[in-house]
C-alpha cells in the first residue's frame, strides 16, 4: 500500500537564484503577462483531463511560435548565473498560484523529508505525473505551454562545415527570455532533434566546449538545440532565488523543466510534431529531464541521462533547484526507467566512455519515432 506522508499539501521546494536586474542597454525582453486562471480548478480538471496530448491529431491545434531575426542582437543579461529579473517577475504574475509557506515549515520539511519512505508500489503514469506536477504546484506552468505564445528569435547564423549554428533568443510570458545554440546539419531537413541541458556550473556555450563529442550528433543528422539555464551556478545567486520560490509554494525545477519543454516545442515547430525527438542531460540538466519526461512523456521520443535526483537538501547550506522535498518520496518511482514512457539510457557521469552508446541509442530511436511502441503509450489516443 502506497505510504506517504506530506508536511503540506502544495508546499514545494526548489532551488533558484536571485540576482540584480543587469544592466545592458537593451531593454527587458517584451512579454505578455498570462491570462490567470484558478490554479485549484485547474488542477482538478487536469485530474480527469490529461495535459494536452504533444502530437495533434488535427491542424486546429497550432503551437504558436512566432520566428525573426535580428541580427546582431544581444541579451540583456550581463551572466545566466546571476541574472534573476525574469523570474522575480515571475513571482509577481505568479502570484495568484502561490502557496506561501512560513518559514518555520520549510526549514521542518527539509529536515524531516527522509521521515517518509518513498514510494515503493507503482503508480500509473498518469497519476504519477499528476501527483509530480502537484506537488511543483505547475499546473499554471505546463498546461497549454504548446498553445502559449513563444518568441524566438535569431540574433547570429555562422556557416560550418557540419552546417550551421545559430544563436537564439527564446522569449516566454512566464520566464522571460533565455538564450541558446541551434546546430543544423547541412541539407534540408526535417531532422530528428535532441533537447540539449547542460548541468551546474555551465552554459549552452561552455557545456559545447566541455562535451565536443555533442558535435558529432549534428554530423549524424541531429538538430541539437543546446539551452542555457539561468540562475544553475549552485551559488548565492540561485540560492536566494530558490528560496524567494520556496516560500512562494513554487519551485525552481519547474521553471527549468518548463523552459526544457519550450525547447523541445521550438524544435517540433520547425520540423513537425511528428518528427522525433530527444534528450540529452548532464548532472542536474539530466535530473530536470528525468521530471521533464514524467510530466510531457507525448512530447519526448528518447532520453539520455547521466544522473538523477533525489530531491533533498540542506536549508541551512545553499539550495539548489532540485532541492525538492516534496517530490522526494516519488525518487525511487521517477527514477525508475523501466516505466517511463520514453527510452531512457542512463550512462556514467559525464558520459565517460559512452558516447558510442549515446549516438547509436539516438539513431534506434529518433531516426524513426518509436514513442509509441513504449510501455505505457501503446494504447494512448495520440498512437491509435
Amino acid at each position: 500500500m502506497r505510504k506517504l506522508v506530506l508536511m503540506l499539501c502544495f508546499v514545494l521546494i526548489a532551488p533558484a537564484a536571485a540576482c540584480h536586474r543587469s544592466g545592458g542597454a537593451s531593454s527587458p525582453p517584451r512579454v505578455e503577462t498570462p491570462t490567470p486562471i484558478n490554479v485549484h480548478r485547474a488542477i482538478h480538471a487536469k485530474r480527469h483531463a490529461g495535459l494536452h496530448l504533444w502530437r495533434s491529431r488535427n491542424n486546429d491545434d497550432p503551437l504558436n511560435v512566432i520566428e525573426s531575426e535580428n541580427l546582431g542582437a544581444d541579451w540583456d543579461c550581463d551572466t545566466s548565473v546571476s541574472c534573476t529579473h525574469d523570474y522575480l517577475d515571475l513571482l509577481e504574475r505568479a502570484e495568484s498560484y502561490a502557496a506561501p509557506v512560513a518559514e518555520p515549515e520549510l526549514r521542518q520539511m527539509f529536515r524531516e523529508y527522509g521521515l517518509s519512505p518513498p514510494y515503493q508500489d507503482p503508480i500509473p503514469a498518469a497519476e504519477l505525473r499528476d501527483d509530480i506536477i502537484d506537488r511543483l504546484n505547475a499546473w499554471f506552468l505546463f498546461d497549454g505551454y504548446r498553445e502559449r505564445r513563444l518568441e524566438v528569435v535569431t540574433t547570429a547564423i555562422e556557416h560550418t562545415p557540419d552546417g550551421v549554428k545559430k544563436t537564439l533568443l527564446f522569449r516566454d510570458p512566464w520566464v522571460g527570455a533565455f538564450k541558446g545554440y541551434l546546430l543544423l546539419p547541412a541539407g534540408a531537413g526535417p531532422f530528428p532533434s535532441v533537447v540539449a541541458v547542460h548541468g551546474h556550473g555551465q552554459s549552452a556555450e561552455s557545456y559545447l566546449q566541455d562535451f565536443p563529442e555533442v558535435l558529432q550528433l549534428q554530423r549524424l543528422g541531429f538538430a541539437v538545440l543546446v539551452i542555457t539555464l539561468r540562475l544553475d551556478n549552485a551559488d548565492e545567486h540561485e540560492d536566494r532565488l530558490c528560496r524567494a520560490f520556496l516560500r512562494r509554494g513554487l519551485t525552481m525545477l519547474s521553471v527549468h523543466v518548463y523552459e526544457v519543454l519550450l525547447g523541445r516545442k521550438y524544435l517540433a515547430h520547425l520540423f513537425g510534431e511528428q518528427t522525433a525527438g530527444g534528450l540529452l542531460g548532464h548532472s542536474g540538466g539530466s535530473i530536470d529531464i528525468t521530471v521533464a519526461i514524467r510530466v510531457a512523456a507525448e512530447a519526448f521520443d528518447a532520453a539520455v541521462v547521466d544522473a538523477v535526483g533525489y530531491f533533498i537538501g540542506d536549508w541551512n547550506a545553499k539550495i539548489i533547484d532540485e532541492a525538492v522535498p516534496t517530490l522526494h518520496p516519488f525518487h525511487d518511482l521517477i527514477n525508475d526507467f523501466s516505466t517511463a514512457a520514453v527510452p531512457v539510457l542512463q550512462v556514467p557521469y559525464g558520459y565517460v566512455g559512452a558516447w558510442t552508446s549515446i549516438y547509436a541509442f539516438f539513431e534506434e530511436h529518433l531516426e524513426e519515432p518509436g514513442r509509441c511502441s513504449s510501455p505505457g503509450l501503446a494504447d494512448s489516443p495520440d498512437c491509435t
